[in-house]
C-alpha cells in the first residue's frame, strides 16, 4: 500500500455508491410505475463534471436525520451499439480528478451542515 494521498481518506468518502440503471422488460403495476417515477424525478442536489469523471450528491431524510449519497461514475461510448454507458471503475488518469470531486462533495456536505 502506498502513502494515503490528499482528498481521499474516510473523512472525504462521505457515502459513495454505484449509479445503477436497470432495465425491466416485464409489464409493471400501476403502483410500481408510480413509485419508480417518483424515485426517478428526485433530481441530485448537486452535480459536476471533470473530463470523464462524474460526480453527483444526493439528499435523503432517513428518520429524522440527513442522509447524503454521493455517485462516482465515468461514461463510455460503446463502439458496437453506440450507446452511453456508466461505469464504476477508473483508470489511473481518473484519480486526480476523482480527488477534486470528493473534495468538492465534501465542501458541499459541510456547507449542508451548517445550514441545518
Amino acid at each position: 500500500m502506498g502513502t494515503p494521498r490528499p482528498g481521499l481518506d474516510s473523512h472525504h468518502l462521505v457515502h459513495i455508491f454505484p449509479l445503477q440503471v436497470m432495465e425491466n422488460s416485464k409489464k409493471k403495476s400501476s403502483s410500481e410505475a408510480k413509485t419508480e417515477t417518483q424515485d426517478a424525478s428526485k433530481a441530485p442536489i448537486w452535480d459536476n463534471q471533470l473530463h470523464r469523471v462524474k460526480a453527483a450528491m444526493w439528499k435523503y431524510d432517513q428518520k429524522g436525520k440527513t442522509r447524503y449519497t454521493i455517485a462516482l461514475y465515468r461514461s463510455y461510448k460503446d463502439d458496437d451499439s453506440g450507446k452511453w454507458n456508466n461505469v464504476h471503475y477508473f483508470d489511473p488518469q481518473d484519480l486526480p480528478d476523482i480527488r477534486t470531486l470528493i473534495d468538492e462533495a465534501d465542501r458541499k456536505v459541510n456547507q449542508l451542515a451548517e445550514l441545518v
